[in-house]
């Protein structure tokens, strides 16, 4: 987000004016005994002061607001290229186990919303399929590592199983990922898979979740994951 840079503003007293206010305030007995003349009287200055002061202070006020609501305005239309402008994820050490869970539970869950019909929750996975295989390059396990394995008829349930696995499986990752711009891509995805999450929940007529998700580690996730995937290339015995 850019940063707003507020100039600082003079906003005038109007003194000058009180001043000429208070010279026309001393003229003679008789003009004193008649009345000030229109315009030269102490009440007229002071008044024209304020009155002058006020309308800076409104005119300055109203170009700093405006000022502001223009830049906050600017500020929420992000153009494609600030996205794209977003830094690489350059894992580090554990940082690509979490990614690789997150890959191979990403793809389980893209094959969960393609069975189910959802064509939108499947396309926004097969982003995250991509993003999270574009960051760990070679080190991505490939399509026909493992298997997904579903059952023909998917329930909302699952999706329920699915999603939590991923929400908690981020929130870890986020509390021990080494490599800032692989955290920040892991945040991204962990606040859209919270949200399918919420619709996953009212789906299966759950209630809302209340609390903050428990981070699971990477050996208890893998576990979980296991039930979802077949490796077919790897000897059992």
């Amino acid at each position: 987000m850019p940063h707003v840079s507020v100039p600082r503003q003079c906003i005038g007293s109007g003194a000058e004016t009180a001043a000429r206010g208070e010279g026309a305030a001393r003229g003679d007995g008789a003009a004193r005994r008649e009345g000030p003349a229109p315009g030269d009287g102490p009440a007229r200055g002071e008044g024209a002061a304020r009155g002058e002061g006020a309308a800076r202070a409104v005119l300055t006020r109203s170009a700093l607001l405006r000022g502001g609501a223009a830049a906050a305005l600017g500020a929420a239309i992000v153009p494609g290229a600030a996205r794209a402008a977003l830094p690489a994820p350059q894992p580090q050490g554990d940082d690509a186990g979490f990614l690789q869970l997150a890959l191979l539970a990403e793809r389980v869950s893209a094959t969960y919303y393609g069975q189910a019909g959802d064509k939108a929750a499947a396309k926004r996975k097969a982003q995250h399929v991509a993003k999270l295989t574009a960051a760990l390059a070679a080190d991505a396990p490939a399509e026909d590592d493992f298997a997904v394995k579903l059952p023909k008829q998917v329930t909302p349930q699952l999706g329920v199983r699915i999603e939590t696995l991923l929400v908690r499986a981020y929130t870890a990752a986020l509390a021990s990922t080494a490599d800032g711009s692989t955290r920040l891509l892991l945040a991204r995805l962990l606040a859209v898979d919270s949200q399918l999450l919420t619709i996953a929940r009212a789906a299966a007529k759950l209630p809302p979740v209340t609390g903050l998700p428990i981070p699971i580690d990477l050996e208890q996730a893998g576990e979980e994951l296991d039930a979802l995937l077949s490796a077919p290339n790897y000897p059992t015995t």
